[in-house]
């Protein structure tokens, strides 16, 4: 069987931050330019309308775009020397 192992109660936008501030947090200066890249995410695996729903509301398929962000937030980031 299928495990969704994101917390349920959160929203994309709190996992990116969450993912953004604790393994990326030299890739941005401020609260604004962290926002700015969590829009862009978002906006690449089609969930900026589902930005505050919470997991536990979302599809399998939503779920796995979720996780497919987290992949993009640590990569493509300004002065990171990762490759996706």
């Amino acid at each position: 069987p299928e495990v969704n192992k994101l917390p349920l109660q959160l929203t994309p936008v709190e996992l990116l931050n969450h993912q953004l501030s604790i393994y990326r947090p030299e890739a941005f200066h401020g609260k604004a330019a962290r926002a700015a890249r969590i829009d862009e995410i978002l906006a690449e695996v089609g969930l900026d309308q589902h930005r505050k729903k919470r997991v536990a509301h979302m599809s399998k398929g939503m779920a796995r775009r979720i996780s497919s962000s987290w992949r993009l937030s640590s990569s493509a980031i300004p002065g990171s020397t990762r490759s996706s």
